[in-house]
């Protein structure tokens, strides 16, 4: 079915027309051909030509890259969209799924093409369980929810044609009608899209060439054919081999998985080593009662004296002889076993610590990384939108486990492309309002505990509470007098609900609903919270607190009354001998051990030390070695029945709590009576 012409679209034509001819004058200078494309981007944008866009974008890039050829390219392109656009018709042609003529395979970076395609097959396998799914609609919602981040995560490092693919076929799902039968002859459809995506990602040029093969099925008929698409590639998908002037990019994606069970078989070879241990034990009590044995044959034999014509016979004295020897044999090998058994130990303990920080530094990144990929698709989102934007980062150098990064990396990518569209205005906007052309960007990470807290900030447009006030209002969400009491804070959070947008004409960038949902949706996962709030100075600032559950520590472990507990390093201040003028709080009255539980004298004092607090000491009865474990989720009841952070698994396999510093320091404040400053 033809879309009726936008009204803009003969703006848009005069706009191209006033231009265009600056593409086809050689002399004209390279600074105004820019400047030129990036109005002509944005205009098409607005007025709803994401296509068109984009291959003005794409010309755009060629241009700056020195390819001379893509201005006449660009004069060709424009002159006949403007003449299609005053007729009332598309700009181009074609019509998705076949692609514009001008459309150029896409380039993504040797950099980022392993993370890259590490989330595509993460997005692909997320079809996949969609598609395997009984029910259709629940079914094509999350096959929604999944090809819109295919989407953002190909245009945040340059891979157009996918992120275009993605757009048209969100379109085609958004469009079709809400019944399970529908539902299924799209999941139907869907397989056959979900191998055209692969292809896109895995060869771009080769995806395109595909689809305009097909481009006059697609022309003739009102959907894509479903029995003459190309097959699907194979479901693993193949990084292309890079170009021999490119440096190879040697890195690896490892399923978290595959570290998780490497890490258990870590722990079993622990075990062994302590079962060797036991060994080493139980063979050096048998040496030294073997010995002892031998000693009493050896005085058996002095009280005996030598052999008499009325006393023991020559063959009894012999044979004592010969079992005192036997002992002796059997003492010393099994002294050599004892030996054995510890050197085995010894070196089967080092070799695991070295695999373990091994495997702990490939299941850690710092939040530097992250913010370097989500900087670098903000600026690529401000360029498609023809914005300027600058990026600043703090805390960059805070640790977190990779799965909590690479789920933290997609809503994050979907948060920054929800900025630059809604929130960042267009340089001339900016100025006329005396700012700077370029926007700001602001990403900070802080560790707090056992916590990530993350904010990320504009000083864009911000939003129109009284906005969202209305749409609450008028989609249903809120009945009109619960929207009319609604504080702000409570109607930003609507904004995480799907559907629910400011955008008047979804594109590339926005304006489906649904980017914010996602978010929520990313650190909902990871048992984390995000709230919005506007900005005193202008902009939105969005802040995400998310506990890392399960993550590699060094902990310091702690003997009180009869139980063991771990407490990081991080919180740990210096350690000293009992001083009764700090009035140290016993751990035991801090901790819910029971009525039952028994407490020696305290052996140290340990200074709790935690950012924002005064520092407290707590008496213990004995402080042990710093060790690097991993620190696993606790269920709820046990985490909120004392302070704690996690477990940890032992070697012995015994399960040991994790302390929770800044939540220990508050407990230990409240028993001496004195607030936390």
């Amino acid at each position: 079915m033809t879309r009726a012409p936008r009204a803009t679209d003969p703006l848009l034509a005069s706009e191209i027309e006033r231009r265009v001819a600056l593409f086809g004058d050689p002399s004209t200078p390279h600074v105004t051909v820019r400047a030129a494309l990036h109005a002509l981007v944005g205009s098409a944008g607005m007025a709803g030509h994401t296509d068109l866009a984009l291959v003005i974008a794409q010309g755009g890039a060629r241009l700056a890259e020195g390819d001379e050829t893509a201005r006449f390219d660009l004069f060709g392109v424009l002159s006949s969209a403007a003449s299609r656009l005053r007729a009332g018709e598309e700009p181009f042609a074609t019509r998705w799924p076949e692609p514009p003529p001008a459309l150029r395979a896409s380039h993504v970076e040797p950099s980022y093409r392993v993370e890259y395609f590490g989330a595509v097959r993460d997005r692909l396998g997320e079809l996949d369980a969609a598609l395997a799914s009984t029910t259709a609609l629940s079914a094509l919602e999350q096959a929604q929810r999944s090809v819109h981040t295919l989407k953002g995560a190909a245009s945040a490092v340059g891979d157009d044609v996918t992120a275009w693919y993605c757009h048209g076929l969100e379109t085609e799902l958004r469009r079709a009608a809400r019944t399970e039968q529908v539902a299924r002859e799209c999941l139907v459809d869907l397989a056959r899209h979900r191998a055209l995506i692969a292809l896109l990602a895995e060869n771009s040029q080769r995806g395109l060439d595909a689809l305009r093969a097909l481009g006059t099925q697609f022309r003739a008929e009102s959907e894509p054919p479903r029995a003459q698409l190309p097959p699907e590639p194979e479901r693993r998908l193949r990084t292309q081999p890079p170009d021999a002037e490119r440096p190879v990019d040697d890195s690896l994606r490892i399923p978290s998985s595959s570290l998780d069970t490497l890490l258990e078989r870590l722990d079993r070879v622990d075990r062994v080593h302590d079962e060797l241990g036991r060994g080493n034990v139980t063979a050096r009590r048998a040496a030294a009662r073997l010995r002892d044995l031998r000693a009493s044959v050896g005085e058996a034999l002095r009280a005996l004296g030598p052999p008499r014509p009325w006393g023991p016979s020559h063959a009894a004295i012999d044979r004592l002889e010969s079992v005192s020897g036997a002992l002796s044999a059997l003492a010393a090998s099994a002294e050599r076993a004892a030996h054995g058994f510890r050197h085995g130990a010894d070196f089967l303990r080092g070799r695991s610590d070295e695999m373990r920080r091994d495997v702990s530094a490939l299941r850690k990144t710092t939040m530097g990384s992250v913010f370097e990929r989500v900087a670098h698709a903000a600026v690529r989102f401000a360029e498609a939108d023809s914005k300027l934007v600058r990026v600043e980062i703090e805390g960059g150098d805070v640790a977190l486990d990779r799965r909590a990064a690479e789920r933290l990396t997609d809503g994050l990518v979907q948060l920054v492309r929800n900025a630059v569209a809604h929130g960042i205005s267009p340089p001339g906007d900016r100025l006329s309002q005396g700012k700077r052309a370029e926007g700001t960007l602001r990403f900070c990470a802080e560790r707090r505990g056992e916590a990530l807290r993350i904010v990320v900030e504009d000083d864009g447009a911000g939003v129109d509470v009284e906005r969202i006030r209305a749409l609450s209002e008028r989609s249903g969400l809120l009945a009109p007098d619960v929207a009319a009491r609604a504080t702000e804070r409570e109607l930003l959070a609507l904004l995480f609900l799907p559907g629910l947008t400011t955008q008047a004409d979804p594109g590339l960038m926005a304006g489906r609903g649904i980017g914010l949902e996602l978010v929520e949706s990313a650190v909902r996962s990871l048992g984390g919270t995000i709230e919005l709030e506007r900005r005193e100075s202008g902009g939105l600032r969005a802040t995400l607190r998310v506990p890392v559950d399960q993550t590699v520590l060094d902990v310091l472990w702690l003997e009180e009354a009869g139980h063991e507990f771990a407490l990081p390093v991080a919180f740990t201040g210096a350690l000293s001998a009992p001083d009764p003028e700090r009035a140290a709080v016993p751990l035991s009255q801090c901790l819910p051990l029971g009525g039952g539980a028994r407490r020696r004298d305290a052996g140290v004092d340990v200074e709790l030390s935690i950012a924002g607090l005064d520092p407290i000491a707590v008496s213990v009865e004995r402080a042990g070695t710093i060790e690097e474990v991993t620190v696993r989720a606790l269920p709820r009841l046990i985490a909120a029945s004392g302070p704690y952070s996690g477990a940890v698994l032992r070697g012995d396999g015994s399960l040991l709590l994790a302390l929770d510093g800044p939540l220990l320091a508050a407990r230990a404040w409240a028993k001496r009576g004195a607030r936390a400053p």
